[in-house]
């Protein structure tokens, strides 16, 4: 299932980039996608540096998170 969410975003970013018609549009999507991936990376650090400064109360958020996840996958 992951591989193959992981194939539809290469595919979907492969496309792009071949239907750009300049090299500006070319930069310019490279530029976004680093972007995007430089905050989903921030993000993930940010996550993983306040379960371990603040234990008792990100904690039970992320688990919170985490049943209500596995919950709303079942629905």
């Amino acid at each position: 299932m992951i591989n193959q969410r992981i194939e539809h975003v290469v595919k979907f970013i492969r496309e792009a980039r071949d239907e750009a018609d300049s090299l500006g549009e070319r930069i310019l999507f490279f530029v976004a996608f680093l972007l995007i991936g430089t905050a989903v990376a921030a993000f993930a650090y940010l996550l993983c540096m306040l379960a371990f400064t603040a234990p008792k109360v990100f904690i039970p958020i992320y688990f919170s998170i985490f049943i209500l996840w596995q919950g709303y996958k079942h629905l």
